[in-house]
């Protein structure tokens, strides 16, 4: 198949899925109009969405069959290139984290190492502790949810130069954004994070 009847193929499915998506929004409004204010309106659209998606084969793991859990040597070469960069802004073992998700999600540590680390902290344009500042910020405004992640990457900031003082003055102006209980409990895992800091 050349390129550019894959093009067509791909537009085709698009303009398919576009009309499917419609018509299946179009009855969830409907349907949203007679249930409770309780009952929200994402689950039903995202649940329609993604059966669109599944029937037109856009969900690439939509079935059993269709599932690899063999690495690709692009991902295998991700998955290097992250270990080495994970190894060296946080000091720890690639394979540790990795395995740590294995009993419930094996897997998930290495796409994390691949992607966050392989792809997204191997771009040019920000310094290590730039990029720790936006983690630092974004993990702080979700709450106890990010705590493990904030903790994770304030022990990185350290090691890639950031001051304890530069960190605290990070989480006090997440408290403009996220509110004071979420910048306060942030300010709490710095703490134990600063305890845990060894050069």
């Amino acid at each position: 198949m050349t390129r550019l009847t894959e093009l067509h193929r791909i537009n085709h499915k698009i303009k398919q899925s576009d009309r499917v998506i419609s018509s299946k929004y179009q009855c969830i409004k409907t349907a949203e109009k007679t249930k409770t204010k309780k009952q929200t309106k994402i689950p039903s659209l995202c649940i329609a969405l993604c059966s669109a998606l599944t029937r037109l084969n856009f969900i690439p793991f939509s079935s059993e069959e269709n599932m690899s859990t063999s690495p690709t040597p692009y991902a295998d070469e991700k998955f290097k290139t992250g270990s080495a960069v994970f190894e060296g802004v946080t000091g720890q073992s690639a394979q540790a984290f990795v395995t740590a998700f294995d009993d419930v999600a094996p897997g998930f540590g290495r796409y994390i190492i691949e992607w966050e680390f392989g792809d997204l902290y191997s771009r040019p344009g920000l310094d290590l502790r730039y990029r720790e500042v936006a983690i630092i910020a974004s993990c702080a405004t979700l709450g106890v949810i990010g705590h493990a992640a904030l903790k994770m990457h304030i022990l990185v900031a350290l090691r890639a130069g950031l001051t304890k003082n530069e960190i605290g003055e990070i989480l006090m102006q997440v408290a403009f954004a996220a509110g004071l209980p979420t910048a306060i409990g942030a300010i709490g895992v710095a703490r134990e994070a600063f305890s845990e800091f060894s050069v």
